[in-house]
């Protein structure tokens, strides 16, 4: 078997945006929006031509080709025209905020260009850190590597780096970004576990770990073992260059089944569980149009297919937590919810170009979404059979009810009673001179119609119920936004 053989590389460029998925209070959807732009958060809307190059430091995205790049379906949920439309709220800020990130062996200078925050349905929030490293002509390829993996870690037991910003320094990625970074978000974030931990907000996630998307343009050539490397963020162990197999074949047929070899030897794409991730050798122009491409078509499919995976785990979670036999609105809810993100957000074409659509397949497959929605399409089933059992049997016993006071009025009470209707009646005579099978179908006929009267008030007042709370589960699922 052939050893892998490492030799450190220099970058020439260096770009990563860290996304955080986290969990939004339920109704403070437009409190969240409101405070952002208090605080200098702009609204996101493509018809904004002169903020294409606003966020992005040195590049830029053209929002006509974004627009162009996904299907017309799409296109409604990732760019919604109003702010309290159907789909994805971005709010942008730009920063220019510069920081250091200290490890052991090096220091990393980096500068936060903007950052995004997402309201969407669900009451899921993104949250995007988008930096430039700044001296990467100094750092080698298994520095930059080791900046993305430990930057990546929100918290960590026994940290040994730290930030250094505005003459403070952060022992965790934590409290840099929600202390220094974005203050404006951490009171509309819900708590639901430790009160010191933000991911588990969603107690069916997977890890404490920023999502990564990463650009990194090479001076030499490019190896499978740098794709492999970059795909795991390998950087460096014991100041050598570090690669986390041994086997050369490995590499190869991992190279093979995960990465997107359309524009190799000069560039590779590798869509993978824990992010986003291009390597190329490209520069000058070409270089350009990949670092738009970047941040602008290839953002939008992993925010997308971040979403997908994060509702359906969601979902999945929900599931589990319901007594069937008991929590009947909740399964109302689930089933409502299930449909509601089948019919408006999810979608197996996404992209209007061939390549596009190769890679968000790739994508999808990484990060086990059709899996997952099968999955959710299973419990809809169950749900719905439970529903149907639940409602028949609901029925049924309303019938035998109303069937059984039917014939015992019909035996007793218009038999023996009803003549006696057509005339005045004195009541206290009446009830002394009644016999004891007429106090049994007086008591039939009053008992029937106040059940009927009962029966009556409670179908309006469930009927008027239902309609708002599904109009609530509406504006919770569809319209992130109130306004």
């Amino acid at each position: 078997m052939e050893e892998i053989e490492l030799k450190e590389k220099k970058v020439s460029h260096a770009i990563f945006q860290f996304l955080f998925p986290f969990s939004l209070l339920e109704g403070k959807e437009d409190d969240t929006a409101n405070k952002l732009k208090e605080n200098g958060y702009e609204w996101f809307r493509l018809d904004k031509l002169e903020k294409e190059d606003d966020y992005y430091g040195k590049y830029e995205i053209d929002h006509e080709d974004l627009e162009n790049y996904y299907l017309p379906f799409t296109n409604r949920i990732l760019f919604p025209k109003k702010e309290d439309g159907k789909g994805f709220q971005r709010y942008t800020k730009a920063l220019g905020m510069k920081s250091t990130f200290k490890a052991p062996s090096y220091s990393a200078e980096f500068v936060i260009h903007s950052v995004d925050i997402f309201i969407c349905p669900y009451q899921i929030g993104l949250l995007n850190v988008r930096l430039d490293l700044l001296n990467e002509s100094e750092l080698t390829y298994s520095e930059i590597l080791d900046f993305g993996a430990k930057f990546r870690i929100m918290e960590e037991k026994n940290s040994i780096t730290s930030v250094l910003c505005n003459g403070q320094s952060f022992e965790h990625v934590q409290e840099y970004i929600f202390e220094c970074v974005i203050p404006d978000i951490k009171e509309y974030m819900s708590y639901k576990s430790e009160k010191s931990a933000y991911f588990e907000s969603f107690p069916f996630f997977e890890d404490n770990r920023l999502y990564v998307q990463a650009l990194i343009s090479l001076d030499d050539d490019i190896t499978e073992e740098d794709v492999y490397r970059l795909g795991n963020l390998d950087g460096f162990f014991q100041d050598k260059p570090y690669i986390s197999t041994h086997n050369k074949e490995f590499v190869h047929s991992f190279i093979q089944e995960k990465a997107y070899t359309r524009w190799a030897p000069y560039t590779y794409i590798l869509p993978e569980s824990s992010g986003f991730f291009i390597l190329t050798k490209q520069t000058g122009t070409e270089l350009t149009r990949i670092a738009n491409s970047f941040y602008g078509e290839f953002y939008y499919g992993l925010i997308l297919t971040l979403f997908h995976k994060i509702v359906l785990l969601k979902l999945e979670n929900n599931y589990s937590e319901i007594r069937i036999e008991q929590d009947t609105k909740k399964v109302e809810k689930l089933i409502h919810a299930i449909n509601a993100f089948s019919s408006n957000y999810f979608f197996f074409e996404l992209a209007t170009q061939s390549e596009g659509r190769d890679i968000f397949v790739k994508l999808r497959d990484r990060f086990r979404v059709e899996l997952l929605y099968e999955d959710t399409r299973n419990t809809l089933e169950s749900l719905y059979q439970y529903q149907d059992n639940f409602t028949s049997k609901q029925s049924s016993s309303l019938l035998q009810i109303l069937t059984l006071y039917s014939v015992i009025t019909g035996i007793f009470g218009m038999n023996l009673m009803v003549e006696n209707l057509d005339k005045d009646i004195n009541w206290t005579s009446a009830f002394g001179s009644l016999s004891f099978y007429e106090y049994i179908a007086l008591f039939v006929i009053v008992s029937g119609v106040a059940i009927s009267v009962f029966l009556s008030i409670r179908y309006i007042a469930i009927w008027y119920m239902d309609k708002q709370e599904r109009k609530k589960w509406r504006k919770q699922i569809e319209y992130p936004n109130t306004k």
